[in-house]
């Protein structure tokens, strides 16, 4: 008994002395890591360059000479400091820049031309593209943003073009949350139109390779509320979406398939990696692989009408098939911070739209809390079920704070649906895809009853989940309750950063 005693207490002193051991290593520190993650250091200050511009107000000009006079002191005295105190001034300048461009329009009621880009309800966002001077006596063409107000007696469509009478007035951000973050997005005007206001109506001004991919898909012959879904998913066309399944999409969690978003690019970057390594048979075989893999899905992002979740979604993967052609260990976070710099630059009010929001906060959270997930090397169906359950709850967990926030409520059971929703949406695209490749007319019924089939599905799940009960959670949160939730969520994600370094450590007792 005395020999069993001693050797549990000795046991007890091991395992205590193997857990104060873990909790006495060396691992990297948090400025290490990011010290490997060049493009994250400078894509943060970056961003709070564009957040200060928002509330300073400073000319144009003085800010592009200080990004200058920083940028130089940075290349002569190699310093970081300056380095990031270019970057800073850098999204500020383009920023107020940006701002410039985007000044609000006040003009009396004038006939307009105006392109419809999103519709919500009674509301409607989209370009003013021409105003017709009734003293010059012509079309004086212009690209300006706006709000659009309607009544009950308009219903809007995505992408028509609108000949009508409109009073230009400024935006007032003060009314609600949601005017206040369409003017940091970069909408400065509103109008309000109505039946008696609309002169003639045009359906959308469609590139020629849009019009010859959506004319290929009609062929395809799928109809329906299946059909619009299936349009929905292979090629950004919602125009023919009803209302009420829209609604249900939204209180099922589902929303993200109807917008081309990183989903559905990611899979068909998959698919073309697949597709094309008989290329690397021949000599540079992986160099053709890999362009004729982001090619394709350039052309892909352009034939659907190029949204900015799309683009977003291409401009992370090609990053991403760069590394891979350099044979690479990039990191993650470098590759998202490369595709935000992108894309803020090119246009510095992104930062402001919900989408980008929540594609990067997406994002980010599944490289942090899965960063072994593309490399595994074995994968089994309760594997892939798992790792299906554990992404869409790190992106929901994620996002969850930023949609409170935006909308007013939480789709709680959207998670569960991931291992049915997953499958089903990528069925649809290679369903499409195939028909696109081998638009062979006996291979149209087989094709078209397997997309029609996996779409009715993604109705039916959407359709029921939106009638359980507590299917979504009324939550509003404020500002600073998002902030807050935020900087908890940063808080765990470092400490888990930490830990897993020290896993990484060699072990020695």
């Amino acid at each position: 008994m005395a020999v069993g005693r001693l050797n549990s207490k000795k046991k007890e002193l091991d395992i205590s002395s193997f857990f104060l051991f873990l909790l006495s290593m060396k691992a990297p520190s948090p400025k290490a890591c990011i010290a490997r993650m060049p493009l994250l250091r400078i894509a943060i200050p970056f961003v709070c360059g564009i957040v200060a511009a928002r509330q300073v107000d400073l000319p144009p000009m003085f800010l592009l000479g200080a990004f200058a006079l920083c940028a130089a002191a940075a290349l002569l005295l190699r310093s970081g400091v300056y380095l990031l105190s270019a970057a800073v001034f850098c999204g500020m300048s383009l920023a107020a820049f940006h701002d410039r461009r985007a000044a609000p329009l006040t003009a009396p009621t004038q006939v307009c031309e105006l392109e419809i880009d999103r519709v919500s309800r009674h509301t409607a966002t989209g370009r003013l593209t021409a105003r017709y001077s009734e003293e010059r006596q012509r079309w004086e063409p212009c690209r300006h943003a706006l709000l659009l107000r309607t009544d009950s007696t308009l219903q809007l469509r995505s992408g028509e073009r609108i000949t009508a009478f409109a009073a230009l007035s400024p935006l007032c951000p003060r009314q609600s949350p949601y005017l206040s973050r369409l003017h940091r997005s970069g909408i400065r005007t509103f109008t309000s139109l109505s039946d008696r206001d609309i002169i003639s109506r045009h359906p959308p001004r469609l590139s020629p390779l849009r019009r010859a991919v959506l004319r290929h898909l009609q062929r395809l012959g799928i109809d329906g509320h299946a059909g619009s879904v299936g349009k929905a998913l292979a090629a950004a066309d919602r125009i023919g979406l009803p209302s009420d399944l829209t609604r249900a999409y939204a209180h099922s969690g589902m929303s993200h398939l109807l917008a081309l978003s990183g989903l559905h690019i990611a899979m068909l970057f998959l698919m073309l990696n697949i597709a094309t390594r008989w290329l690397a048979l021949f000599r540079h075989g992986q160099l053709l692989r890999g362009a004729a893999a982001v090619g394709l899905m350039w052309l892909y992002v352009v034939a659907a009408g190029a949204p900015p979740s799309a683009v977003r979604a291409a401009v992370m993967c090609s990053l991403l098939q760069c590394s891979l052609l350099r044979s690479s260990s990039t990191d993650g976070l470098n590759t998202l911070a490369a595709a935000a710099l992108v894309l803020l630059m090119w246009n510095p009010a992104a930062v402001n739209d919900l989408g980008f929001q929540l594609s990067f906060t997406a994002v980010a959270a599944i490289i942090v809390c899965h960063p072994s997930l593309p490399v595994r090397r074995r994968f089994t169906p309760l594997a892939a079920v798992s790792d299906m359950m554990a992404v869409g709850l790190t992106a929901s967990l994620a996002t969850a704070p930023l949609i409170a926030h935006t909308f007013g409520y939480l789709p709680l059971w959207g998670v569960l649906l991931n291992p049915l929703v997953i499958p089903l949406t990528a069925v649809v695209l290679a369903a499409v895809g195939v028909w696109f490749l081998l638009p062979f007319p006996p291979l149209a019924a087989l094709l078209r009853g397997v997309a029609d089939h996996a779409a009715a599905q993604l109705n039916h799940l959407a359709d029921a989940t939106a009638q359980l009960p507590l299917s979504i959670l009324d939550v509003r949160l404020t500002w600073g309750q998002t902030v807050a939730l935020y900087l908890f969520l940063g808080g765990m994600m470092l400490c888990k950063w930490y830990f897993d370094a020290k896993k990484k450590l060699p072990l020695h007792l």
